[in-house]
Formats: structure tokens, sequence, C-alpha cells
């Protein structure tokens, strides 16, 4: 017979287990979306850097379908042999419609602004939903975003004619350093 405490014990064990396997089943499906959204996000700065303010809704329109199609693609991938009233991808593609529309609105109702502030904010704004999903199961992914801000907000108050490359550097280059740093648990 075992004792009360080698019990709890026990049960603590597989509770940290259990958690540990749903983090590492959450890393595994969120890393190739952080690579694909990394790659075209620093595409995307890295084109706003080098191109006028005139072309930036040309180059972020034409990435945007080619990223979203690809998400959908890559969650339709991952999502054969699963159960299929997992409800997971569709929430996601709420929420993230939800914060697209959150930037657009906030950049209308702000208007005019400066454009390197208009570059600044999605990613301040991303930066803050990973910080936002890492302490709810993932932080690794705080880590992400955390860093995706503070890389951005320094570029733009110490080289604001660089925010641009700070936001492809940070944005980019962190989405696709977490999307392989992830699955590393």
């Amino acid at each position: 017979m075992i004792s009360q405490q080698e019990a709890s014990s026990v049960l603590r064990d597989v509770e940290a287990t259990q958690t540990r396997t749903v983090r590492s089943g959450l890393y595994a499906a969120a890393s190739p979306h952080l690579l694909l959204w990394g790659a075209v996000w620093a595409c995307g700065y890295a084109l706003c850097q080098f191109t006028g303010a005139e072309q930036w809704p040309i180059v972020w329109g034409v990435l945007t379908a080619t990223g979203v199609a690809a998400a959908f693609l890559l969650s339709w991938r991952q999502g054969r042999g699963h159960d299929r009233r997992d409800r997971s991808v569709g929430a996601i593609a709420i929420m993230t419609l939800t914060v697209g529309l959150f930037i657009i609105a906030s950049l209308v109702l702000f208007a005019p602004v400066d454009p390197r502030a208009a570059l600044a904010f999605p990613s301040l704004v991303m930066g803050l939903v990973y910080i936002m999903m890492g302490y709810s199961a993932m932080p690794r992914l705080a880590v992400v975003g955390a860093g995706i801000a503070a890389v951005v907000m320094a570029g733009f108050l110490l080289a604001p004619e660089w925010t641009a490359l700070f936001a492809a550097a940070a944005g980019g280059g962190g989405l696709m350093l977490g999307g392989l740093w992830l699955p590393e648990v």
C-alpha cells in the first residue's frame, strides 16, 4: 500500500507530464506557422523599407493573401487524422482576423500617422498577442513576443529611419527563430 504522500507525488508527476505533453503538441503545431509568418513578415517589412508608402498596401495585400492561403494549407495538413470536432483552427482564424481588423481600425482612427509608427504598431500589437498566448499555455511564445516588441520599439526610438528593417529582423527573424525553438521542448 502506498502512502497518501506518495500518491500525491505520483499524481503531481502525472499532471506535470500531461502539461508537458500538451505544451509540446501546441509548440509542434505552432512552429510551422511561425516559420511561415516570419518569412511573410520579413519580406513585407524589408520591402516596405525600400519602397514608398504608396506601395505598402500592395506589398501587404499580396503577402497577406499568400500567407493566409499557406496557413490554411498548413492547418488542413496538420488537422488530417485529428478529431474533426476540434475547432481550434477556426478559433485561431477568427482571432487573427480580429487582431488584423483592430490594427487597421486603430490606424484609421488615429490617421494621419507617421508612416514609421504605422509600420511599428502592428509589430507591437502582435508582440502583445504572442505574450498573452504565452502566458496561457506556451511560455516560449511570450519570450518571442517580448523580443519582437522590444526590438521594434528600440528601432523606432533609436533609428526611426530604419524602423521597417527592425520590424523585418525582429518580427520576421524572431518568428522564424521562435518556430525553430518551440519544438525543442
